[in-house]
C-alpha cells in the first residue's frame, strides 16, 4: 500500500496536457490508418482517412475535459498526486474514451442502434488491445511534464482577519506577499496559476505571527521567500521580484542586508 501512495510528478499546465492529449491522438490515428488494426484495411468508405482522423480527435477532446477534472481533484488532495491516484484516474479515462470512441464507431461511422452487449463487447475486444500501447506511453509523457511536489510546499496554512468571516486556508507555496494599508492587509497567492488577492481588516504585525516564516521587507510587506526571483538594486534602492507575478516589492535599506542574508542560506 506504501508503494501506491508514493508521490509522482503531475502537470496543472493546460499547453503540457494539450500536448500529450495531441501526442496521443496523432499516434492513435497512425495506428488507425497505418497499421490498420482489425482488418481495418477492408473497411471501404468515402474520405476514410478523415473519418479515421475523427478518433484522434476524440482522444485529445476527452482527454482535454478529463484532465480538467482531474485537477480538481488533484487540488483536494493538496496539490499531491500519487501512483494510485494515477491508476484511479487513467482507468476511468480509458472507460469515458472507450465509450466516446464505441458511440462514434457504432451510430456515425456504422450508423447503427446503441446495443450494451455491443459496447461491452468494444471494450474487451477493441479498448482492451488499445490500453497497454497507450497506458505506457500517457505514464511516460505525464511523467517527463510533470512537477513533483515538495512536501513542504503541501503545508496548509490559514490567515484570519480581523471578523470572524474572514479566513483564507491556502498551502504555503501558494502565499505570494502581504500588503499593509492603513487598517487593512492585502494577501496575494496564487490558484489555479492566476494570481489573486483576498482583503481582510488586521494589521501586518498580526499576520507576521500567524504566518511566522513571512520575511518583512518594509515596512507594509511581508514576502514569502519560497516565492522570491530575485533581488534588484542595491540597499539605497532595492526590490525583489516574484515568480508567477509582475510586481515589484519595495526593500528598505533596514530590511536589506536581513533579507540578502536569507536568500544566500
Amino acid at each position: 500500500m506504501n508503494l501506491l501512495n508514493k508521490q509522482i510528478k503531475y502537470t496543472t499546465s493546460f499547453q503540457k496536457q494539450l500536448l500529450i492529449g495531441s501526442i496521443n491522438g496523432v499516434f492513435l490515428v497512425f495506428i488507425l490508418v497505418f497499421l490498420k488494426p482489425f482488418d481495418s484495411d477492408t473497411f471501404n468508405i468515402e474520405y476514410k482517412t478523415l473519418v479515421l482522423s475523427v478518433y484522434g480527435l476524440i482522444f485529445l477532446l476527452n482527454y482535454l475535459l478529463h484532465t480538467t477534472l482531474e485537477k480538481r481533484w488533484y487540488r483536494k488532495h493538496n496539490n499531491s498526486w500519487s501512483i494510485l491516484n494515477e491508476a484511479i484516474s487513467l482507468s476511468i479515462f480509458f472507460l469515458t474514451i472507450g465509450t466516446f470512441a464505441y458511440l462514434y464507431n457504432e451510430l456515425v461511422i456504422n450508423e447503427k442502434t446503441y446495443v450494451i452487449k455491443y459496447h461491452i463487447g468494444y471494450f474487451k475486444y477493441v479498448i482492451s488491445v488499445f490500453i497497454p500501447m497507450f497506458f505506457p506511453v500517457l505514464i511516460f509523457l505525464r511523467t517527463k511534464f510533470g512537477k513533483l511536489s515538495n512536501p513542504e510546499d503541501l503545508t496548509q496554512i490559514s490567515i484570519h482577519g480581523s471578523n470572524k468571516k474572514e479566513k483564507l486556508t491556502i498551502q504555503k507555496q501558494q502565499l505570494l506577499f502581504v500588503k499593509a494599508s492603513e487598517n487593512y492587509v492585502e494577501i496575494y497567492f496564487t490558484e489555479d496559476n492566476q494570481v489573486k488577492s483576498e482583503v481582510y481588516r488586521n494589521t501586518l504585525s498580526s499576520i507576521a505571527k500567524q504566518v511566522p516564516f513571512l520575511l518583512k521587507s518594509h515596512r507594509s510587506y511581508l514576502v514569502n521567500k519560497e516565492r522570491i526571483k530575485e533581488v534588484i538594486g542595491n540597499s539605497q534602492k532595492a526590490s525583489i521580484l516574484l515568480s508567477d507575478i509582475d510586481l515589484e516589492i519595495p526593500v528598505s535599506k533596514s530590511y536589506y542586508k536581513k533579507i540578502k542574508a536569507s536568500l544566500s542560506v
